[in-house]
């Protein structure tokens, strides 16, 4: 199961979505997506984020070592919609298309239902 610590604001994915088109080589956009992520410091976590943004939503399921954009749904939306529109579809595509927070979900659900106040201090 791949991890998932990064930062990730939605502003950033649908910029990195929007300035793309399949076919196109990821690490052509490099300087794009580091402008996107002025907020990062360092290259590395800029690295770190442009690889999330990159696995979930630039690559299908199917071939995720690809090197090329690939299609994929939100790819279409964004560029469709404006940001305020699709925020919350972003965070659902994420998690669907993420297993370790498909699995984190399951389990705050198990513990707090639908009823209870989520306790975030407990679950950080």
């Amino acid at each position: 199961m791949t991890g998932f610590d990064r930062p990730l604001k939605p502003t950033w994915i649908y910029n990195f979505v929007k300035i793309v088109e399949i076919g196109d080589t990821i690490t052509d956009h490099k300087p794009e997506f580091n402008k996107i992520l002025w907020e990062l410091d360092g290259e590395e976590g800029k690295r770190k984020v442009r690889t999330v943004l990159s696995r979930y939503f630039m690559k299908s399921d199917k071939n995720p070592k690809s090197k090329t954009v690939e299609y994929t749904p939100i790819i279409e939306l964004c560029k469709a919609y404006p940001l305020e529109k699709i925020k919350p579809l972003l965070l659902f595509y994420l998690l669907s298309r993420s297993e370790v927070l498909r699995t984190l979900s399951k389990i705050i659900h198990e513990v707090y239902g639908n009823k209870k106040d989520i306790d975030y201090l407990f679950l950080r």
